[in-house]
């Protein structure tokens, strides 16, 4: 009997994109929001049992507890961030046009804001 995958739980800001994608009348970003869904479950699965996912990276310097599934497929290059805090992934960005390598200072900017915004939600909860 396996480990039970961790908890998953998202921004509200990757959940607007992930709605986009899904509500988009174009085919290959819904399958795109389908692929998304498949690799965070995957993700749940390996950190479960303490292993990195396949396509699993981690950002340095101050977002260093940052990691993120860098996805290619359909002719789109894609970036999923997330924390794992408590035994819980939180998804906190999803960069479905991702062509450049470093971060720009504006999402780097966001990521730090969203980091925030989870650790205050989970300490609120905790109290």
């Amino acid at each position: 009997m396996g480990e039970q995958p961790l908890i998953r739980l998202q921004h509200r800001g990757f959940g607007q994109t992930i709605r986009r994608l899904l509500g988009s009348t174009r085919v290959a970003e819904r399958e795109l929001a389908g692929i998304v869904a498949d690799e965070m479950n995957s993700l749940s699965r390996e950190k479960a049992t303490g292993q990195k996912h396949k396509n699993e990276f981690t950002l340095e310097g101050d977002l260093r507890e940052v990691g993120y599934l860098k996805l290619k497929t359909s002719g789109f290059s894609i970036r999923a961030y997330f924390i794992v805090l408590n035994g819980t992934i939180y998804m906190l960005h999803l960069d479905d046009n991702k062509r450049r390598t470093d971060l720009t200072d504006g999402t780097k900017r966001l990521l730090a804001e969203r980091v925030r915004d989870v650790k205050d939600s989970v300490g609120e909860r905790a109290s």
